[in-house]
């Protein structure tokens, strides 16, 4: 029994490990000179705060309509990632609801540095299909972000009843059509 799970853990492992790296199988894009002067210029903006240089663009139909760098110590938000910011900052720019209708096969997020897992969740919840970086991470460190995440699955635990966040959920407005 224990060989047969640690066949499965090893599979599902590497499955995840090599799925960051699928990118090695794909054409290499060209970054064009004004994305890459943004992308210098936003990263400087991140050294002058004393921010890790990463910084980010969002692209659509090849205008900028987001930019982002770290910003976690200046504004003390552990979300304050790079890739994040300039999400965030096309959505203000054009408003949720139109950024929530652009074709994505039309839109891009470039960054500096690839993206971590915390990014990745708000690029796949903001369904961006086409993604760059510039300076990939390691193998190794996929490796140890793949055990945290399995850790963390073995260790989370469901506390009372649904009926809680439910009631919740009714009192906001775009669930009004569901009240009784």
């Amino acid at each position: 029994m224990k060989r047969i799970a640690l066949a499965i853990f090893t599979i599902l492992f590497l499955v995840l490990l090599f799925q960051s790296k699928l990118y090695w199988f794909s054409k290499k894009p060209e970054l064009k000179k004004l994305e890459r002067i943004v992308l210098v210029d936003l990263a400087m903006e991140a050294l002058k705060a004393k921010e890790v240089p990463v910084s980010s663009i969002v692209i659509y139909n090849g205008k900028i309509i987001g930019r982002g760098y770290n910003t976690v110590l200046r504004d003390t938000n552990i979300g304050g990632h790079a890739e994040i910011n300039a999400i965030s900052d096309a959505i203000k720019n054009i408003g949720e609801s139109d950024f929530n209708k652009l074709d994505r096969d039309s839109l891009r997020l470039i960054t500096t540095f690839e993206p971590c897992l915390m990014c990745r969740g708000a690029i796949i919840e903001n369904r961006i299909k086409q993604v760059e970086f510039i300076k990939e991470k390691s193998v190794l460190h996929w490796i140890k972000n793949y055990l945290k995440a399995f850790s963390y699955e073995f260790e989370k635990k469901k506390v009372d009843e649904d009926n809680l966040q439910d009631s919740l959920f009714m009192l906001h407005p775009s669930y009004s059509s569901n009240k009784p």
